[in-house]
């Protein structure tokens, strides 16, 4: 893990969203959406920083989550994405939705946004 990183506050703010929207439904629901540039580009941001922000002891959740983002990143503008999260896969969105969450409200140590 690398000391220090660098994100887009706006497209880390914007991936908040995005996270907070996918972790409202309940585990096995189905969501489904659109995707734009600045979603895709949001959650590229906002997995850079899991990547970087999950600690050691969350490896199974970080990699759910990088699986998850991954294949909304993978897919092109305009595309839909529908996701069909379990139960352990809705857990890990919540846990990246609070790195996230003290990323942007607290500065976190090693986190610069631009």
């Amino acid at each position: 893990m690398t000391k220090s990183i660098e994100v887009n506050k706006k497209d880390l703010e914007y991936g908040l969203g995005v996270i907070q929207e996918i972790s409202s439904f309940r585990p096995y629901s189905s969501i489904s959406f659109q995707l734009s540039e600045k979603v895709i580009s949001a959650v590229s941001e906002t997995k850079q920083l899991a990547k970087w922000g999950m600690g050691k002891n969350r490896s199974k959740m970080k990699r759910t989550v990088s699986k998850i983002l991954g294949s909304i990143t993978n897919c092109s503008p305009g595309d839909p994405v529908n996701l069909n999260l379990t139960e352990y896969e809705h857990k890990s969105i919540m846990a990246l939705e609070n790195v996230l969450r003290r990323a942007l409200d607290n500065n976190k140590d090693g986190v610069a946004l631009s």
